[in-house]
């Protein structure tokens, strides 16, 4: 009977560690869904006025097609008074996040034009913008709070 005991204990052991170690649902894994890191963000900053877009906006505002990479959020200002912008993108291949990355250096470039003269206040937050990439993923953020954004994402990937 002792024997049967320490078996049961052993496998309830090996159970709770292997439910513990599976039902996480945060995006904190090493490959997370771009929903999953939208979702975190949510949680740590308000984002609730920003519009979110689509797949047509991504074609418009980046010159991306939807269909060129895996998954992506984007979120832009509700007005066109206000820069503000958060968009990641997940690559096929991570021989395709220079592109990505030159394309959001292009929107960049418009946005900056759009705001220099028109909006002082707001250009100053395209000149702070964060690109930073993790894996096949690259965030692009245009925010009071970009450096929180950023600390968000990053944490996804630990």
């Amino acid at each position: 009977m002792k024997n049967k005991g320490s078996f049961l204990a052993f496998c309830l052991i090996i159970t709770m560690v292997l439910v513990a170690g599976c039902s996480d649902d945060r995006a904190t894994t090493k490959n997370p869904t771009v929903e999953g890191i939208w979702k975190e963000i949510e949680q740590a900053v308000d984002v609730s006025d920003m519009r979110k877009g689509y797949d047509e906006d991504l074609k418009e505002l980046y010159d991306i097609d939807a269909n060129d990479i895996e998954e992506y959020i984007l979120y832009t200002a509700p007005s066109n008074i206000e820069a503000d912008e958060i968009a990641i993108i997940k690559v096929k291949a991570k021989d395709d996040l220079k592109e990505v990355e030159n394309k959001i250096g292009r929107r960049v470039e418009a946005l900056g034009t759009s705001f220099k003269d028109y909006i002082p206040e707001e250009y100053y937050l395209i000149e702070k913008h964060i690109v930073n990439t993790k894996q096949n993923y690259v965030l692009f953020v245009v925010s009071e709070r970009a450096d929180e954004i950023a600390d968000v994402f990053d944490s996804c990937f630990k």
